[in-house]
């Protein structure tokens, strides 16, 4: 066995996409949203289903600010709440680690529109100018590290010409600067987003930063 995955893992990750092996070379992967740990089980929540046999292997990877962790662990079984799917694994083992991040995040500016439902089921709106944003998440700079606990949050924006509408998770809130009236970065994760926005955002990301290098040689 390896060594357990650090627990920061798991609670500040910025997406979560779960591999299983159907039969040989037939790769199939989920994404989750949420991860709950009870004692030496894990929960991971997603909208996709897909049918994997009780204790078989499963590859885990878990994309965070500092790379990617790939993992292993143990299929154990599939729980269906309402139109959410819960996959039981055991505790995550470490594999490899990766610098590298899974989409190419910039500063791409634009204007962000949040709804969020809370736990309160009343709604709260948020319209903020993005500090830095990837096919991944997003993130803006605000003058408190507080931000609303959420059952759901929607979050529309426009990228050239297109609309962007999608739900989100708050990750994390992380102070950066001292001396400005907006030290603290509020990051999100984009979650049930389509691969259709997920690919104009890097697209968009992508003519932004050969924008800026050819700005830079002028």
């Amino acid at each position: 066995m390896g060594n357990e995955v650090d627990k920061d893992v798991l609670t500040l990750f910025k997406a979560i996409k779960i591999y299983y092996s159907l039969s040989k070379g037939d790769l199939q992967q989920i994404t989750a949203s949420n991860v709950e740990i009870a004692n030496n089980r894990v929960i991971f929540t997603s909208d996709e289903i897909l049918e994997m046999v009780p204790n078989t292997s499963v590859i885990i990877h878990f994309y965070t600010s500092d790379g990617i962790y790939i993992t292993n662990a143990l299929f154990i079984k599939l729980i269906q709440e309402d139109d959410k799917y819960k996959y039981i694994t055991t505790y995550p083992t470490q594999g490899s680690h990766s610098q590298r991040r899974m989409y190419y995040r910039t500063n791409l500016k634009c204007d962000i529109t949040l709804e969020v439902n809370t736990l309160y089921d009343d709604f709260v709106f948020y319209t903020r100018s993005v500090h830095n944003i990837s096919a991944g998440g997003f993130s803006f700079m605000s003058p408190t590290n507080k931000f609303p606990q959420a059952k759901s949050i929607k979050a529309t924006f426009k990228l050239g010409d297109n609309e962007i509408n999608c739900k989100a998770l708050f990750i994390h809130a992380t102070q950066i600067n001292k001396t400005t009236d907006y030290p603290y970065m509020i990051g999100f994760s984009f979650t049930n987003i389509s691969k259709e926005n997920t690919d104009i955002i890097s697209k968009q990301c992508f003519l932004y930063q050969i924008e800026q290098r050819k700005n830079k040689t002028l």
